[in-house]
Order: C-alpha cells, then structure tokens, then sequence
C-alpha cells in the first residue's frame, strides 16, 4: 500500500459548485514550458467535434511557457482560435475550477497530477489520459470522469464530444466527485503520514 499526495482543499471550501451555471467551459491548467502536457492534443481532438456540436464551448488554458506561441498557431491553423483562452498563469484558480463544466489531462506522463485533487474538491469532472498508474486511484471511469488510452486524439474527441453532449451524465460525475473528497481528505493523509515516520523513530 502507498499513502496519497494531497492539497489543501480548505481553499475549496469558500465555493459551491452549486452557485455556478453550466458556462459550456473546458479546463486545461499546466506549465506552458513542458512540451509533454500535450495541450495541442486537446485543440485538436476539440476541432474534430462537428461545430454544430461543439457551439459556444470554449477552452480556457491556465498556464504560461515557451509553447504558448505555438499552441496559439496551432489553434489558429485549426480555425478554433476563437473558442480558446489562453489566461497566462494564476497563483490561485479555485474559481476557474468551479467555472469550469470539465477538465482534460492530455499528458504523455504524470507521476500523481495533484490538478486532479483540485477537480475533485471542485466537483469537475475529468478527462484524463492514462499517463501514469495514479490516474486510476483519482479518475472512476464513467464515475467522476472518462480516461483515455494515452495518446488517442480520436478517442480524445469523443469523450469531449460524449460529456459536451451529455449535460446529465456532467452533473452527475460532478456530484460523483464528493464520495473522494473523503479518500484524499488532507486530515487523513497527514495522519497515515504520522503513523508512518513515527514507525521509523
């Protein structure tokens, strides 16, 4: 057995998911500088999605990094430059979270992607890669979330294209979400992390 990362989701706990409407958003947060978060793979699984489907959803990018100029292009060549938002880097997007209707990790490699305890504190739904053997700990499939064989932008697409054409199946994996806030409770975790190094003294 192994003892889980956790967050302070006491920063969390200001919001209700409840409060927000559905803003027809899709989250991306990441260091724009890491090639691998593989952020082109989302912008090109979304331009798959038949515009009719796909009308009035946007992307919002939290991050900044060296391959934001080339995201942008990318976007730009794929004629969906309109439908994303590339906000630069925030200190502390709670909010964006709770804004948000899903998020996607589209990674090549994660070791436990700790944005992903923020989605479940937040309520939002995910759409993961299977990047790393954490994803699974964090990410129910048709649970709280869908995962994805790594690197499959067409299967990518149709698990955006599945949860933007399925407002119900949205909610409920947001409200999925609130039975693993107990699992990643930082109370609990720092305690298992007490028993463990007072093991060792």
């Amino acid at each position: 057995s192994f003892i889980y990362n956790f967050i302070d989701e006491s920063r969390f706990n200001v919001f209700n998911k409840k409060d927000f409407t559905s803003r027809k958003q899709i989250l991306i947060v990441g260091n724009l500088d890491i090639a691998g978060k593989q952020i082109d793979h989302v912008l090109t699984a979304f331009s798959q999605i038949a515009e009719e489907k796909r009308r009035g959803w946007t992307i919002k990018v939290i991050g900044d990094g060296h391959t934001k100029p080339v995201l942008v292009k990318i976007a730009e060549r794929l004629r969906i430059l309109n439908c994303v938002n590339f906000v630069g880097k925030k200190s502390n997007p709670v909010a964006d979270f709770f804004e948000s209707d899903f998020y996607v990790l589209s990674s090549s490699l994660e070791g436990f992607p700790l944005t992903l305890l923020e989605c479940i504190f937040s309520n939002l739904p995910i759409i993961s890669y299977e990047c790393a053997p954490s994803i699974k700990e964090i990410v129910i499939d048709k649970v709280n979330g869908l995962i994805v064989a790594r690197n499959d932008i067409s299967a990518l697409s149709d698990a955006m294209l599945y949860l933007i054409t399925n407002p119900d199946v949205l909610k409920e994996m947001s409200e999925n979400q609130t039975p693993l806030k107990q699992k990643f409770n930082s109370q609990i975790i720092l305690k298992q992390w007490e028993q463990l190094l007072s093991m060792g003294s």
